[in-house]
């Protein structure tokens, strides 16, 4: 995948696709033919020209460059700043050049090994390294598909398997206890639409649910990372099919399952702290021939999308970052499935809040009390709450271990979540710093204060 390449491996790529785009943008004057377009004497001529010119350099420069030279810059500034940076220094460069043209900057002889090399090759592999290359390892490096207090404490609450629809004549409503967590009013929806809708608001604390949520944020963020400017889109040519084989479920059942779980999404306001709207923009591509589905689009909302999550969080909008995470390993009958992974939403967001401890000993501190109070706000049974506890400190066949406990009532992360737990004692560094920091503040407008008594 992606978040695994190497950075030399994806500046490579990033090179040669920049190569072919600079050779595709370069337009040679009529009166040349590529090298490759007739069988030549001469193996080494790159170009020749099919007619007789007087005035020759009227056809390969412009504004004292040659079309290569301009072409080269004109490409430079579309990588970013680094690259409108050197665009702007190499054309002063070149045009500072006597003859117009430096063709050392194309190629030239390193005196050192005596092999050629490309200057201007070099700037271009620069440029992708600082406007895009570099963007993207950090970002994969520094961050995981997360989300802020003010999303996760809602969400959890629509995936509740304690969440409860009040359906009536004019509105649906998910009440978690009593708090609203999305409602709809009933005559806005298409009446084809009506049962999938209905249907699908009694399914959103299930496995499908959970897995779909955990996509919907993690999708984005891998397209983010990869570069892709669009990533509040995820296209499924394949449909409902595809979705249900990314998400590991196989059957009429799953597909059903989850396109019902989707019109609920999309039609279900759902209200959170400083925002509010739909999870989801639905399309569907229906053939018009065998009235089929062909392809899916869901369009994710702002707040399940990366650069929501953390400039919010840099601006210190949103509470603290709780990482999504791989599925949980699983214990018991399949009706308490779904309960494990409300369980696991609960233990991370519990890593995030002592994510200062977490950066300071390595470990935060789950009590057996506590422990206890998440099985049951999760609606797991004490008799299962030892089994899920015994399971998820213990490496099985199918899943390794999601919590290493260092001593009694205190845990850290498995070796399989390594960049989760990176990611949050990153963050439990930066609060501390911000404490210290206020603390400081603190003491000097206290010292500042008594000075002027």
């Amino acid at each position: 995948s992606f978040l695994s390449e190497r950075p030399v491996d994806m500046l490579t790529r990033e090179f040669l696709d920049a190569c072919r785009a600079l050779n595709n943008s370069i337009i040679l004057p009529s009166c040349v033919k590529h090298s490759n377009d007739d069988i030549l004497i001469n193996e080494h001529t790159l170009i020749e020209l099919h007619e007789h010119i007087d005035d020759i350099d009227s056809h390969f420069f412009s504004k004292g460059l040659t079309i290569f030279d301009n072409a080269y810059i004109k490409y430079l500034p579309c990588l970013g700043k680094k690259g409108k940076e050197e665009a702007k220094k190499t054309r002063g460069d070149l045009r500072n050049y006597p003859a117009g043209w430096d063709p050392t900057f194309w190629l030239m002889e390193s005196p050192d090994d005596n092999e050629l090399k490309s200057p201007a090759l070099l700037v271009l592999a620069y440029c992708l390294w600082e406007d895009i290359v570099k963007r993207k390892v950090n970002f994969s490096r520094l961050y995981v598909p997360a989300v802020s207090t003010s999303v996760q404490i809602p969400i959890c609450r629509l995936l509740s398997p304690k969440a409860k629809v009040i359906e009536n004549d004019h509105q649906l409503q998910i009440v978690d206890k009593s708090d609203l967590v999305g409602s709809i009013k009933i005559p806005t929806i298409a009446p084809h639409l009506l049962r999938a809708v209905k249907d699908g608001s009694y399914k959103l604390s299930s496995v499908y649910s959970h897995r779909l949520f955990r996509f919907e944020v993690q999708e984005p963020f891998r397209k983010k990372a990869a570069g892709d400017d669009d990533c509040r889109v995820i296209r499924l040519d394949g449909g409902r099919t595809e979705l249900a084989e990314r998400l590991g479920f196989k059957g009429k059942k799953a597909i059903t399952t989850l396109g019902e779980i989707l019109a609920a999404q999309a039609h279900f306001e759902f209200t959170m702290k400083g925002i509010s709207g739909n999870l989801i923009q639905l399309t569907r591509y229906i053939s018009p021939v065998t009235k089929r589905e062909e392809g899916l689009e869901i369009t994710v909302g702002t707040m399940l999308l990366p650069y929501h999550c953390f400039d919010a969080y840099n601006k210190g909008e949103c509470g603290l970052l709780i990482p999504l995470v791989k599925d949980p390993p699983l214990v018991g009958a399949h009706c308490f499935h779904a309960n494990l992974y409300s369980l696991q939403m609960d233990v991370m967001a519990a890593f995030s809040d002592q994510s200062i401890e977490l950066s300071t000993t390595g470990c935060i501190k789950i009590s057996q009390r506590l422990w206890e109070e998440l099985c049951i706000k999760n609606g797991i049974p004490p008799s299962l709450a030892q089994l899920v506890h015994d399971r998820w400190i213990s490496d099985g066949d199918d899943q390794p271990k999601f919590l290493q406990m260092i001593q009694k009532e205190h845990y850290t992360l498995g070796n399989e979540y390594a960049k989760e737990l990176e990611f949050l004692k990153e963050q439990g560094n930066r609060r501390l710093q911000a404490s210290n920091a206020g603390k400081l503040s603190s003491i000097a407008k206290k010292k500042k204060g008594n000075r002027r008594k």
